[in-house]
């Protein structure tokens, strides 16, 4: 990452907290940026993409044409796809720049494995993400991807499919950054949009990198060639041909261009648009005609793609399926790969890989999609684990904490509106727990908390600390203040004196909460099992 220089003011998000308040809030941003550059694989976009390769793939007969053509839809798995091509495991002898090149070196058994992990990714990320935000990162990357192929196909010398992709994944970083605070990214992007220059520094002092460099360092995570590198690293400097490469190098200045996140073309880029189209480029009359047929082609898109279908049940039922083909994939290849063992030596390396992405379907598996915090199924796995692991003698606590008078908030002010209390609420929950404390939303309304460790009246401390800190200040969504109040049941008990029966305590517990709610809501009724 580049480290920051002194510049002058920017427009970008700036807080009413005091200076200290201020650095300690952007220190966090800048390490949620750094975290999300070292673990993030999927930075969803459209969900429609990953509806339509899951109902792909339950075709047979799918040939890797049309795998190829909804890959190309997808900056992230685009960028995926091009580094699994030209991986060590395929070896191939000059870089392939295509997904349709990929997809015929890879195969389409591979190919479709690699699009459901993806999907059920990408569709995780959607239930809990700004789908407004990742639709106008999709529909801007789209138009960015069509505008380097066009211009491509006037030019002799270059490649419209490797430009295409080059385009496509240019602004993988605007991605990421989305990831981390969509919305300070879309005020940065709206109060910069006239001036490139400043608008990748204000999202360098923000962010602590710029999407250029973002997208540069998952890139070369990704094992994407040099080429397609050099444009999504350089596409806001002069054009520099020697390092993009004559063949993607105007076409991906001309997408560069293009507006962010929805947002309409600067006069500069206008300016300079006009001053290529059709001096250099003919075939249209003028910027605005070039513009409109890249608009054509990505509604076109829209339209094929159709409704959304994002309703929770049919997510769900498309990760459900995805998920089980993605297990059985994953157990034929790991089958696979032990016969391959006895004839390559190196297979060890991609037995670890599908190994990591079968472990990382699980941990998916075990995590509420709105909030993050283990379902119930994840918490009761965890909850066994750790109480095998843990000494016989260790103190125990289960506590139940229900939010008062959320069906309210949820008639009063929308399923949005509560979606966000929800979150707001679970962050805090999370922020009291202690390393050992195993946090789950059980359904609705209704949060679980397993207490392991401490001396006696430790774990009744934990809890009560964690329901201070739901409590300690009201939840702002949308301007609107809402205040939280939660009642809590809870039981504790010290093993070395009681055969402990997970089920049971949570059964003590939930009859502790309904004691709490008969006496007073926002209180915390416990009890002792000695």
């Amino acid at each position: 990452m580049r480290a920051a220089e002194p510049r002058a003011k920017r427009s970008g998000p700036r807080s009413t907290l005091p200076t200290r308040e201020w650095e300690a809030h952007m220190s966090l941003i800048h390490s949620k940026t750094q975290q999300a550059l070292r673990e993030l694989e999927v930075i969803a976009s459209d969900p429609r993409i990953a509806l339509r390769l899951i109902e792909l793939s339950r075709n047979p007969d799918a040939q890797g044409e049309e795998y190829a053509r909804w890959i190309q839809t997808d900056p992230s798995l685009t960028a995926r796809i091009l580094g699994s091509a030209n991986s060590a495991w395929h070896s191939p002898g000059s870089p392939i720049d295509s997904v349709t090149e990929s997809v015929r070196v890879m195969g389409v058994p591979q190919v479709r494995m690699i699009s459901l992990s993806h999907s059920v990714a990408a569709l995780h990320q959607s239930l809990a993400m700004d789908s407004d935000g990742g639709y106008k990162f999709w529909r801007s990357s789209m138009r960015k991807a069509i505008a380097a192929r066009k211009i491509a196909e006037c030019q002799e010398n270059a490649s419209p499919e490797e430009a295409y992709a080059a385009g496509l994944i240019q602004d993988l970083g605007v991605g990421l950054l989305n990831t981390v605070d969509p919305v300070a990214l879309a005020d940065i992007h709206e109060k910069n949009q006239h001036s490139h220059h400043d608008l990748v520094n204000a999202e360098l002092d923000y962010f602590g990198t710029d999407h250029a460099c973002a997208g540069s360092v998952l890139g070369q995570q990704s094992a994407i060639p040099m080429g397609i590198l050099h444009a999504v690293t350089c596409h806001h400097h002069p054009l520099r041909t020697d390092g993009i490469g004559v063949s993607v190098g105007m076409p991906c200045r001309v997408a560069s261009l293009l507006g962010h996140l929805g947002n309409p073309e600067s006069a500069d880029a206008l300016q300079e648009l006009e001053a290529l189209i059709p001096h250099e480029f003919p075939l249209w009359i003028n910027a605005g005609e070039f513009l409109e047929e890249i608009e054509q082609e990505v509604a076109q898109l829209d339209k094929e793609l159709g409704n959304c279908g994002t309703e929770t049940p049919d997510i769900l039922k498309s990760l459900m399926y995805a998920s089980q083909q993605y297990a059985r994939a994953a157990y034929d290849t790991v089958s696979h790969n032990i016969w391959l063992q006895q004839h390559k030596s190196d297979l060890h390396q991609q037995l670890s890989i599908t190994e990591r992405a079968h472990q990382d379907a699980e941990h998916r598996a075990e995590r509420d999609p709105l909030t993050q915090l283990f379902n119930r199924s994840g918490w009761d796995r965890r909850a066994r684990r750790s109480l095998k692991e843990s000494p016989e003698n260790v103190n125990l606590g289960v506590a139940f904490f229900d939010l008062d008078h959320f069906k309210e908030l949820n008639d009063k002010h929308g399923h949005a509106v509560g979606d966000a209390f929800l979150k707001t609420v679970s962050r805090r929950m999370q922020a009291a727990t202690r390393t050992s404390d195993i946090v789950c939303r059980w359904g609705g309304d209704e949060f679980v908390v397993l207490f392991i460790g401490g001396e006696p009246g430790a774990c009744l401390d934990a809890a009560y600390r964690i329901q201070q800190k739901m409590q300690e200040d009201p939840v702002t969504v949308d301007g609107v203040q809402l205040q939280v109040s939660a009642t809590v049941g809870f039981v504790s008990v010290e093993r070395r004196n009681v055969d402990t029966n997970l089920g049971d305590l949570l059964q003590l517990a939930d009859e502790q909460l309904y004691k709490a709610k008969g006496a007073q809501r926002g209180t915390l009724s416990a009890t002792v099992v000695a």
